[in-house]
């Protein structure tokens, strides 16, 4: 399958459960359109239309196919343009006892930012949002790489796992 991205979303002739499915897939560019290829893994339902479901499906394939220039790290969601990247992520407990998230940021969007705004989206075991916090990185221009830490006001009990989402910037 040709794509520019890893997560891609994509329309399948047949989907069969909400979350797994079973043998190979037809994958296609549109509802009735061309097929694009095929895929043989569990794919996420994300949208159902008449006989058509919109599903996502994780997988992996060369960097050099899809990102070339990205750089070696996570890529946070919903970020513009070629991305905003974030490596060497921890946790930690802050001095009140809410989990912090640190690391560094690599801005590849091509747009310079005096202000960042980044959600910290904290799940619960069951994988339910026990917060939303943001954190402001301010002066990143584009190609730049800088430290970052943002604080969830999150006690580690209510913390199984976490994401990065884009707020915006300016």
């Amino acid at each position: 399958m040709r794509s520019k991205a890893v997560w891609a979303l994509v329309l399948v002739l047949a989907v069969t459960g909400l979350g797994a499915t079973q043998g190979w897939l037809s994958v296609r560019d549109g509802p009735g359109g061309s097929e694009v290829g095929t895929w043989g893994g569990d794919a996420e339902v994300l949208l159902v239309d008449g006989e058509w479901a919109m599903v996502q499906m994780a997988g992996w394939v060369r960097a050099e196919e899809v990102a070339p220039d990205a750089p070696e790290a996570q890529r946070i969601l919903g970020s513009p343009g070629e991305g905003l990247w974030v490596r060497n992520v921890t946790t930690r407990t802050d001095f009140v006892g809410d989990v912090q998230i640190m690391g560094r940021i690599v801005n590849a969007t091509g747009q310079d930012y005096s202000t960042l705004l980044i959600e910290v989206v904290t799940l619960d075991s069951a994988g339910d949002i026990t917060s939303v916090m943001p954190g402001m990185i301010t002066a990143l221009p584009s190609g730049t790489e800088k430290a970052f830490s943002i604080d969830t006001m999150t006690k580690p009990r209510d913390v199984h796992d976490w994401e990065l989402q884009y707020g915006g910037g300016f």
